[in-house]
């Protein structure tokens, strides 16, 4: 039995060991640039005994390349290609026709990677599609582009590829859709981030906290670059818009991790090379369960310095192995069944009487 459970015991060490999680983190440099991070950590799943390594690479640098805040009168020359009633109010940009495919661009139709982050807000009714458009090419129809869709017809958002007529929708494939309750009246953040042919997305309520997870991620290459917009079925306001497109490397002079236990207090460990671009650090092992949180501080050769979002990981202690009482119980009472039916043979006790007609 002993030599059963150490068995298993390394059998889920090497299926801890050989796990990883891969996070694009992201963060803010002190020049109001963003920063992407590529980190890992294993094993994913920490038991008290185990070393959690974690390797990061900083990918790249997001430098702002386009912001509107609307805090002016008119919409100005930023904004092209304009199809509805488009004007400033109070500081917002707002939509206020009722009709079908009220359409305005804005940007560059070279961005290729890049983060798409505004406010929204559907006005008056729910039943309202409010979609955004990113990676538009180079003119101002509704075709060869993506959109992030806030549906009216359900409670639900959505990513499609437009590749043609919008009035057929054969022509306008459905990337993904995952459930969102939502309401009129109420502003919500969303962002959207195109690196290569990954598309990621997520939407919350303004006042709520940015969900960590990305709400919907997928992988479409067909359309490289191009502007970003806005479409909506209805009346609408927009806000706060930012876009950071993707510049260069990081030239890195120093790289930290730093972790913490249970909101305790913060602890450094220096970052060292491990090949191709990549730094590691190995936080120790805990003693019995607890909720371990890390980042990690990069400063470049201008000593601007930038930090990742915090990653949190649970040390959780294997529950014992669940004894099978019922089978045990079972086959135990077989046996004994058995050799009593051979003993009770054997001694006499029981007979097969045989007649012939």
């Amino acid at each position: 039995m002993i030599g059963k459970k150490v068995l298993l015991f390394f059998i889920l060490q090497a299926t801890l060991i050989i796990s990883v999680l891969p996070i694009l983190a992201y963060g803010r440099s002190d020049d109001e640039t963003q920063v992407i991070f590529d980190l890992t950590f294993e094993p994913t799943l920490v038991i008290p005994s185990d070393e959690v390594t974690v390797i990061c690479e900083v990918v790249g640098v997001f430098s702002s390349s386009f912001v509107d805040d609307f805090e002016r009168v008119e919409v100005g020359s930023d904004w092209i290609g304009m199809i509805g009633n488009w004007t400033i109010e109070n500081g917002y940009l707002i939509q206020s026709e009722v009709d079908n495919f009220r359409l305005i661009f804005a940007g560059d139709s070279t961005w290729t990677n890049y983060r798409f982050k505004l406010k929204v807000k559907k006005v008056g009714t729910v039943e309202n599609t409010l979609n955004i458009i990113f990676r538009k090419g180079y003119d101002e129809t509704l075709s060869d582009l993506y959109l992030f869709s806030l549906r009216g017809d359900e409670t639900k958002v959505g990513i499609y590829k437009g590749s043609g007529d919008p009035f057929q929708s054969s022509e306008w494939p459905e990337l993904a859709k995952v459930s969102f309750q939502h309401s009129a009246d109420i502003w919500y953040n969303i962002l959207i981030q195109v690196y290569n042919d990954s598309i990621k997305s997520k939407i919350w309520a303004e006042g709520n906290s940015e969900p960590t997870n990305w709400l919907i991620e997928l992988s479409d290459g067909e359309y490289e670059a191009g502007k970003i917009g806005l479409l909506c079925g209805n009346q609408a306001a927009f806000d706060d818009i930012e876009v950071y497109t993707y510049t260069s490397n990081v030239l890195i002079e120093e790289m930290s991790l730093w972790y913490k236990i249970n909101n305790g207090t913060l602890n450094q460990l220096n970052m060292n090379s491990a090949g191709d671009e990549q730094y590691s650090a190995t936080i120790p092992k805990q003693i019995g369960e607890a909720n371990v949180s890390f980042y990690v501080e990069t400063v470049d050769n201008l000593g601007n310095r930038a930090n990742s979002e915090t990653i949190t990981y649970t040390v959780q202690t294997p529950p014992p192995r669940e004894i099978p009482w019922f089978t045990i119980i079972f086959s135990t009472s077989a046996i004994i069944i058995i050799i009593a039916v051979w003993f009770a043979f054997r001694k006499g006790y029981l007979a097969i009487e045989i007649t012939e007609d």
